[in-house]
């Protein structure tokens, strides 16, 4: 029993693969679309003001889905964070 749990995990391993490659193509046409608009929007909004970085975390060891599940959790926030501080700069 425990031999076909293995192969049945060893045979959806390729399916997170690409799965985790088409979320990471997704968060990169994101960051290019926030790009595009905050370009089109130039003209109605205001300077940016510099944000504080967040320090770095002390990372615990995690699997390695976990780990770059984390991280691209991280470039979501980042572009999620960018565009609210865009609409914060607004003017009309």
């Amino acid at each position: 029993m425990l031999n076909k749990t293995q192969s049945d995990c060893a045979a959806r391993t390729p399916q997170v693969s690409e799965q985790v490659q088409r979320l990471e193509k997704a968060i990169t046409r994101m960051a290019e679309v926030r790009s595009i608009m905050e370009e089109r929007l130039t003209a109605i909004l205001q300077p940016a003001t510099p944000t504080g970085v967040e320090p770095g975390k002390d990372k615990a060891c995690v699997v390695p889905l976990a780990g770059e599940l984390e991280r691209l959790t991280g470039q979501i926030n980042v572009i999620v964070n960018s565009m609210e501080n865009m609409l914060s700069r607004v003017e009309l």
